[in-house]
């Protein structure tokens, strides 16, 4: 849940509360990612010495909380193959494949022996932290399942390196300035070797970057019409549904090591900007990804989370690996195929 909606979720509750019982006091205050407080209180002049004494108590309670949630002091004998990810602070979603692959460029760097050994912190107290099982999810379904992927494991000590770098900034850099930038290898063949892939973002959250679904639809069937075998990967929460007709992998919607052996046989992978694409990004897989927004928020946005200029493509990408910068409308997807980087080596 994002955390602004958190925020409503939470005030509605005491609002309802309000509504119901005779309270005669409260205090309100909000902060962000900007600094800036913003809170007051009003009631009762009678009401604010319990006011105050409550406020104290809340005081207690945040300290309580941060205790159990705040990372212990990195462990300075633990050389730079120990590292910990915290599944409180951190993003919870494909960030952590980026997360991955600085952590182990990371460990390269310093030299440090193999294998990359990360740590899921969840606090002191895990269960005593709201929204368990939606971490849970993620870090048996994504996180746990990537690491195994890249040859890492899995250790119980908190106490190695912290990195918060989850944007590819810091892998294009490194990449420009000559390291070996590493990648995702199939551990099992593919369900539909030599297809070709369209996956679907088809998430609740920033709806306006999703895959254009009658558009996606018209360019399978134009490729089934020139003799191409198709299959559509669609988001995890419909994975088991019905696309249009066209073939669809559920297998590779649910499990990122039948997804990743998917990609790697396939002729051609096509993407919208989504998580799934970072997994094909780090591979030998072909791909091409459409960016949607237009060009003055894409240079903005891919200078800051990548350190590249629109129109730029990631330094270790192969010539049949492309950043498609236009909408993904029909006649760019053809387009696009059209191109022939399908044949590219």
């Amino acid at each position: 849940m994002a955390a602004n909606q958190q925020i409503v979720d939470f005030l509605q509750h005491y609002l309802d509360e309000a509504k119901k019982n005779p309270y005669e006091a409260a205090a309100v205050t909000m902060v962000g990612k900007t600094g800036v407080p913003y809170g007051g209180h009003g009631g009762h002049i009678t009401m604010q010495y319990l006011l105050l004494e409550a406020i104290t108590n809340i005081g207690g309670q945040l300290r309580q909380s941060m205790e159990n949630w705040m990372l212990p002091p990195r462990n300075p004998v633990l050389d730079a193959s120990y590292f910990v990810y915290s599944m409180l602070t951190c993003p919870l979603g494909f960030d952590f494949l980026v997360w991955l692959i600085n952590a182990e460029m990371t460990r390269k760097r310093f030299k440090a022996d193999g294998p990359l050994k990360v740590c899921f912190w969840e606090g002191r107290n895990p269960d005593g932290i709201p929204q368990r099982e939606a971490r849970q999810n993620y870090l048996n379904n994504i996180f746990r399942p990537l690491l195994k992927m890249f040859g890492g494991v899995e250790v119980a000590d908190p106490h190695g390196w912290y990195k918060e770098s989850y944007v590819v900034k810091d892998v294009v850099q490194a990449a420009r300035d000559g390291e070996e930038v590493p990648k995702f290898i199939p551990s099992k063949k593919s369900l539909f070797p030599g297809y070709i892939t369209i996956t679907l973002r088809e998430a609740d959250h920033w709806s306006e970057r999703n895959s254009r679904l009658n558009d996606w639809y018209q360019f399978g069937r134009y490729l089934e019409g020139v003799g191409e075998k198709v299959v559509v990967v669609r988001d995890t929460s419909k994975a088991f549904e019905s696309f249009r007709g066209l073939k669809t992998c559920p297998e590779a919607s649910v499990n990122l090591e039948d997804r990743l052996a998917l990609y790697d046989e396939a002729k051609m992978n096509f993407f919208v900007s989504n998580g799934p694409v970072s997994l094909a990004v780090f591979s030998d897989a072909p791909w091409m990804q459409f960016v949607t927004i237009d060009p003055k928020e894409a240079e903005d946005f891919w200078q800051k989370t990548a350190g590249m200029s629109f129109g730029e493509q990631y330094p270790w990408a192969k010539q049949n690996q492309r950043i498609i910068w236009k909408p993904d409308t029909y006649e760019n997807l053809v387009a696009a195929w059209d191109s022939k980087l399908v044949s590219a080596a």
